[in-house]
């Protein structure tokens, strides 16, 4: 029985399955839960940039914006989760 669909993990998820490596070089194909079709890879820097144009695709990660709680890249302090739970509204 052939398969119909493929389980990525989830929706942001990316498989990326190498088929060779050869001098330093690696060419494959990814994998993403919004196509059917592989994205062939041919160099590295190819995979960098296809996963960017999915991403942004996607709007993953969502942009940090001044005014946000915290950054996403860090964790927030002690100060700014008391203060989540007085936030009238917003967030």
């Amino acid at each position: 029985m052939e398969r119909s669909q493929w389980y990525i993990g989830s929706p942001n998820g990316v498989v990326l399955c190498v088929d060779q490596v050869e001098d330093g070089s690696l060419s494959g194909r990814m994998y993403h839960g919004y196509s059917t079709e592989a994205v062939e890879i041919r160099e590295l820097d190819q995979l960098l940039f296809e996963l960017e144009r999915f991403f942004d695709s996607i709007n993953f990660p969502y942009p940090w914006r001044p005014g946000d709680l915290h950054h996403p890249c860090t964790a927030p302090s002690e100060q700014q989760l008391a203060g989540a739970d007085h936030m009238d509204g917003q967030g």
